[in-house]
């Protein structure tokens, strides 16, 4: 899953007098889109500049518990598990209590839903799609060349992780705010005459 910026695109304005953008230029500027692309997703908005969909109430569910009985992974198959440091800093923040206690022997934590789980992280429990934060931090320029780049996931689990939460809620891409802050940026780094598309 891939997401393009192209000078011609309409997001650095057509005709607005930007001959060329070199490949270091479009790598800064997809950069940047991909601060303004995480920020607006960890607010809890989608493409559609709305408000992102809540996450399902159906459960329970349970997430792993690492220490306990050999398992000591941080994560299993790109999924966070709860460690000893994250059931003290809940205990700490006082969101233990989203937890219905350890199931399977001890070997998971069981939640009502995953709200229930965000806010045990000590997260507001809406999609923000940052649980671990891992699959947003993934996101980067894979490619770039004079008035392009294009911007991809740094694995492939990753990738699967993203294409999963984009069928649920639409999220990747640049949504209209998100554009005219690209254009913003643009205007101001390389000073030259931008507009955001309309």
């Amino acid at each position: 899953m891939t997401g393009g910026l192209k000078k011609a695109s309409g997001l650095i304005g057509q005709g607005a007098g930007i001959k060329k953008l070199s490949a270091g230029e479009m790598t800064v500027i997809g950069g940047r889109a991909i601060d303004i692309m995480r920020r607006r997703v960890v607010s809890g908005v989608n493409l559609a500049d709305a408000s992102s969909k809540p996450y399902s109430t159906r459960g329970p569910i349970y997430v792993p518990v690492s220490g306990v009985k050999g398992q000591t992974k941080t994560s299993v198959k790109g999924r966070e598990v709860i460690t000893k440091a994250l059931q003290k800093s809940a205990k700490a923040a006082g969101t233990a209590g989203f937890s219905s206690g350890t199931s399977q022997g001890g070997r998971s934590m069981k939640f009502a839903n995953r709200a229930a789980y965000k806010q045990y992280l000590g997260k507001s429990g809406n999609r923000d799609l940052e649980v671990s934060g891992t699959m947003l931090r993934s996101m980067r320029v894979i490619r770039a060349s004079t008035n392009y780049c294009a911007i991809g996931f740094g694995s492939t689990l990753q990738e699967a992780i993203a294409r999963g939460n984009q069928r649920i809620d639409p999220w990747f891409g640049l949504s209209h705010n998100d554009q005219k802050q690209v254009a913003a940026f643009t205007n101001q780094t390389y000073a030259k005459p931008v507009t955001a598309a309309a």
